[in-house]
């Protein structure tokens, strides 16, 4: 089994679908090496479109513990103004930037382009209550 961690750096005209999602935000930023904190990857599947995964947006578990009540219900905006816990990940299209053209995140080349985000929709098979979101129905998918 192949297991990536981390990655490499890859060329944008190769792979000109891939992009970078990146939450805005500091409370939740990864340690990054470069410019761009990446959240996760996605693929551009239209030209105003992107595929990722759900709990890269709506998640209900952290390393340690579980989103619980009343955290657990609450919308993207309900927990940014109660400060939900970490383990409540909930995400507004306001809060990320997609980057596109992006080969090194260590470098901010000329021909990236960074978009804003209008709008997320989760598969409407995600479970947004189970602690693990039911994460192998194959429902893990946002656009």
């Amino acid at each position: 089994m192949i297991t990536f961690l981390g990655g490499v750096s890859s060329c944008a005209e190769k792979a000109p679908w891939n992009v970078l999602i990146e939450r805005k935000d500091s409370r939740r930023r990864r340690q990054s090496a470069g410019p761009i904190s990446v959240l996760c990857g996605g693929s551009l599947v239209t030209q105003s479109h992107v595929l990722t995964a759900a709990h890269c947006v709506w998640a209900n578990r952290g390393r340690a513990r579980t989103c619980r009540e009343p955290w657990l219900s609450m919308t993207p905006e309900d927990c940014a103004r109660s400060r939900c816990p970490r383990e409540c990940l909930r995400t507004s299209p306001d809060q990320l930037r997609v980057h596109l053209g992006v080969s090194d995140r260590t470098e901010a080349g000329a021909e990236a382009v960074s978009v804003a985000v209008k709008r997320i929709i989760l598969h409407p098979g995600w479970d947004k209550v189970q602690p693990l979101n039911n994460i192998t129905q194959g429902h893990d998918l946002a656009l």
